[in-house]
């Protein structure tokens, strides 16, 4: 309630949305907490940016893919990426608390330890590492929504099926195998996740006291 909300859709808009958010700040506006929703949208907006700056560039060599800018290799994502990274820096610098909301989608990941073969599927964000990492370098917590659920298996052979008995929505603070979330909290100061139960005002006022008992100050990556 209460808040207020603007819609970007272009580079620019970004940009005058930032140079106005810190030049204002405690002139036109009082605002301390920034929520973007959804970070999904990031990209795009800022890979369109990167291809305009190489069409200038590179006038005699147009791209309309953003893996193929400034010579390919990837060089454009990382570009794409270090640009979003110091845009919510500045903000972040500029003493605003930065919120990121986001969505998620399993992936099939890996560690310096396995091969090929052996990967295993995680819920983790649904942007690529580069953007992902760019985020997740500013923000100080990364929480990632899932809901637990159990089943129990009635019958045997083809007559075998699954009925849900139960479920639990959670949202976690420490990652495990299956699920991508982390945190600057030393150990032991927050719990490996928190159930949403009772009313949103309820869940909120727990996230927050969870948040506040273990570190004070922090910006929060939400998927």
């Amino acid at each position: 309630d209460n808040i207020n909300t603007t819609h970007v859709s272009s580079y620019k808009d970004l940009i005058q949305l930032k140079d106005w958010l810190i030049k204002e700040k405690g002139n036109e506006h009082n605002i301390e907490m920034l929520c973007f929703d959804v970070v999904d949208e990031l990209p795009e907006i800022f890979d369109k940016e990167i291809i305009r700056l190489n069409s200038i560039e590179n006038p005699n060599k147009p791209c309309k893919s953003i893996k193929s800018c400034f010579g390919g290799y990837n060089a454009g994502v990382e570009m794409s990426a270090n640009k979003i990274k110091a845009y919510m820096e500045e903000l972040k610098n500029a003493g605003f608390g930065i919120m990121c909301i986001g969505h998620t989608k399993m992936k099939a990941v890996s560690d310096k330890a396995t091969t090929e073969d052996e990967k295993w599927m995680t819920l983790t964000g649904t942007l690529s590492s580069n953007y992902e990492s760019a985020i997740a370098d500013v923000c100080d917590i990364v929480l990632t929504g899932n809901i637990e659920r159990e089943f129990e298996t009635k019958g045997e052979g083809d007559n075998a099926k699954n009925y849900l008995v139960s479920e639990e929505r959670r949202l976690y603070f420490r990652g495990t195998e299956l699920i991508a979330a982390g945190s600057r909290f030393a150990p032991d100061t927050v719990p490996d996740y928190i159930v949403f139960d009772g009313s949103p005002e309820e869940f909120a006022a727990k996230l927050i006291k969870t948040i506040e008992d273990a570190f004070p100050y922090g910006d929060v990556y939400f998927r």
